[in-house]
């Protein structure tokens, strides 16, 4: 069933993409951080925008980048025409910075917002442009399809767990507040990074499924940098609790987190004929306290985590996700052959026409211990995934 439902959902987005509007989309080629500022190469990405032509753009001459309320000089290195293999025009520039300016790399993980302006038949053409990873996020997304699993036992004689019907919606707020220059007088409250996020993923089978939902709550110190070794980190508090929606078992926990990106570990763009930039390997690591309800008892102790995520782009339109995270619950009593170590890893693909097409085919494959749940699991999904759901049913725009 899956070799005849997939290609069929790329045939109907790609189909749907014929009929967008114009949008275009702020790119860069990774190269190694250690590049000088003004050399590294930046890129927009046109897609169905007729008017954009190999004569609106002059080798040499300059435009405005505003990224996050801070405009820098896009002076215009090369202009690369849509073809058979790359059906998108991009533009390439490179920045000069203003004096005093922030590196560019830094404003862009701290913005949600971006244009690119342009000189063109004498009038200043403007660009509203979508990041490809902001840091501040207000965005919903929903996926629905079907998911099969395989138990963890070897008994040949048990039943096999019928197929399923997953629904799984993230919703995110995360608001990192505008960059504070050095030596800057200004209440804690307003250096203060807020994140909430709620998460649900679930099927219509009791049994042999995840069954993880969640919703969070944390405040941070944000941009906090370790040398080399680790950027755009942040160091605070949150609460977490989680519960399946199938059974009573939960999780309240209030740990201690630290994260942050490793730029020694830098995301890889396979096969694209147009670069995107892409956050490095992030860390997170967390410690406190887990109240936690199982078949009618309630355990309480420390609790251990942390969490590894790396994505990474493949072939202009595929992005592909991998997470793995591992806990240790240190808890009072808890039953004889309770394992208090629980690892889940989780490998998604996600196939978008375009850059701001609403619907996107994903594909999944987890396996481990998720949520409250402690028995292990593997499923297998495949489905339809709705990015930025405010955006395309309430007509306001998110990032």
């Amino acid at each position: 069933m899956r070799r005849i439902v997939l290609p069929a959902l790329f045939a109907l987005f790609a189909a749907a993409s014929a009929f967008a509007q114009c949008s275009t989309q702020l790119a860069f080629v990774a190269l190694q951080p250690t590049t000088d500022i003004t050399k590294r190469t930046w890129a927009v990405t046109f897609t169905n925008c007729p008017d954009v032509s190999a004569t609106t753009f002059a080798v040499g001459s300059a435009g405005t980048l505003n990224i996050g309320g801070i405009n820098y000089d896009a002076v215009i290195t090369s202009f690369s025409p849509a073809n058979a293999i790359m059906p998108n025009p991009q533009v390439n520039f490179t920045l000069k910075l203003p004096t005093g300016a922030n590196d560019p790399i830094n404003v862009f993980y701290g913005s949600n917002n971006a244009t690119f302006s342009y000189p063109v038949n004498g009038q200043n053409k403007e660009w509203t442009l979508t990041l490809t990873e902001a840091v501040n996020v207000r965005s919903d997304s929903f996926h629905i399809g079907r998911a099969d699993a395989t138990g963890t036992s070897s008994d040949a004689n048990l039943p096999a767990i019928p197929p399923a019907y997953r629904l799984q919606f993230n919703s995110t707020y995360s608001y990192r507040p505008p960059f504070i220059p050095s030596g800057a007088t200004t209440a804690l409250k307003n250096r203060i990074q807020r994140d909430f996020a709620l998460n649900i993923d679930t099927t219509d089978k009791t049994t042999g499924y995840v069954d993880d939902n969640s919703v969070t709550g944390g405040l941070f110190l944000p941009r906090l940098n370790l040398a080399g070794l680790v950027k755009q980190a942040k160091v605070g508090a949150q609460a977490t609790y989680d519960r399946p929606i199938h059974n009573n078992d939960h999780n309240a926990d209030v740990t201690a987190t630290a994260a942050g990106l490793i730029p020694a570990i830098q995301a890889v763009n396979l096969m694209m004929t147009q670069k995107k930039l892409a956050s490095p390997l992030s860390l997170a690591i967390s410690a406190g306290y887990r109240s936690k309800r199982m078949t009618g008892s309630t355990y309480r102790g420390r609790v251990y985590s942390g969490t590894a995520f790396y994505h990474l782009y493949a072939m202009d339109n595929y992005r592909i996700d991998l997470t793995a995270t591992t806990t240790y619950n240190d808890l009072n009593d808890l039953p004889a052959g309770t394992p208090k170590t629980q690892h889940a890893f989780t490998a998604a693909v996600y196939y978008a026409p375009s850059p701001t097409s609403p619907f996107s085919a994903v594909a999944s494959f987890q396996n481990g211990s998720f949520g409250a749940v402690l028995t292990k699991l593997k499923q297998y999904f495949i489905g339809v995934s709705v990015q930025k759901i405010d955006q395309y049913f309430n007509g306001g725009a998110t990032q």
